[in-house]
C-alpha cells in the first residue's frame, strides 16, 4: 500500500507465487481497479509525489520490470533491467532511483539497478545471496537486507561504493525495511525465534537511535 493522503491511496498485488488482486486506487470516495498494463501487474511501489511513482511490475513474467507513475502507468525500458526479477525499490529523488533483484536464471545472483540524470545502470552485488527489501541509509548509501546459508544479512553499500555485510542470524526474518526521514536510522519488521517455545514471534527491527 502507498497513502499519498486521504483522497490518494494505492494498493497494490501483482502476479507471482502469492498473487495478490491487482492495483486500486482510492479517491477518497470510492475504489478503482487500473487494468491497463501494467498498472495490473505491479508489486510495490515508492513514492517520492502523487505525480511520481516508481514500481516493481509485471511484463512477461512476475516482478520482471520497473514501472512508472506520472498521471498514468507506463512500463520503463532500459538494457540494464533486461532479464532480472525484483524484490524491492526505492525512490530517493528524481534522479535517484534504486531495485534490487536477481537474474531471472538464479535467485542467488543478486543485481542492484539505478537510475540517475544518465539512466540505468547496473551493479553486481560481490556475494551470492538473495535479496528481500533495500532503503537508503540516509548518507547516500543503501542497506540491503538478504537471505544465504548462513540466515538473515543486513548488506550495506555506501554513498562511495564500498560494501559490508553483518550476519543477523539464521533464527530470524526481516520482510520490510525503511529509514526514518530526516536520519541514518531504520526500521524492520520479520520475524525472530521465541525464547520460550520452539516457534517464532513477530519482531520489529531497529538499526540506529530510533527513540
Amino acid at each position: 500500500m502507498t497513502a499519498l493522503g486521504p483522497d490518494d491511496v494505492w494498493v497494490f498485488g501483482g502476479p507471482g507465487a502469492d498473487p495478490g488482486v491487482g492495483t486500486w486506487h482510492f479517491n477518497g470516495h470510492s475504489w478503482t481497479q487500473i487494468t491497463s498494463a501494467p498498472g495490473n501487474g505491479i508489486v510495490t511501489a515508492s513514492a517520492l509525489s502523487a505525480a511520481n511513482m516508481w514500481a516493481i511490475g509485471s511484463a512477461t513474467a512476475p516482478q520482471d520490470s520497473i514501472a512508472h507513475y506520472t498521471g498514468s502507468w507506463h512500463a520503463v525500458s532500459a538494457p540494464a533491467l533486461t532479464g532480472l526479477q525484483f524484490t524491492a525499490i526505492a525512490a530517493v529523488s528524481r534522479f535517484d532511483v534504486w531495485a534490487v533483484g536477481t537474474i531471472q536464471t538464479n535467485g542467488f545472483r543478486p543485481r542492484l539497478v539505478h537510475r540517475t540524470g544518465r539512466g540505468w545502470s547496473r551493479i553486481t552485488v560481490p556475494w551470492q545471496v538473495a535479496p528481500i527489501d533495500l532503503a537508503p541509509d540516509g548518507r547516500g548509501g543503501l542497506w540491503i537486507t538478504a537471505e544465504d546459508s548462513s540466515g538473515l544479512l543486513a548488506i550495506h553499500r555506501s554513498a562511495t561504493g564500498s560494501w559490508s555485510r553483518t550476519t543477523i542470524g539464521p533464527t530470524a526474518s526481516m520482510l520490510r525495511l525503511t529509514l526514518i526521514p530526516g536520519t541514518t536510522s531504520l526500521w524492520g519488521v520479520g520475524s525472530a525465534k521465541s525464547t520460550s517455545t520452539s516457534g517464532v514471534n513477530a519482531a520489529v527491527w531497529a538499526h540506529g537511535r530510533v527513540g
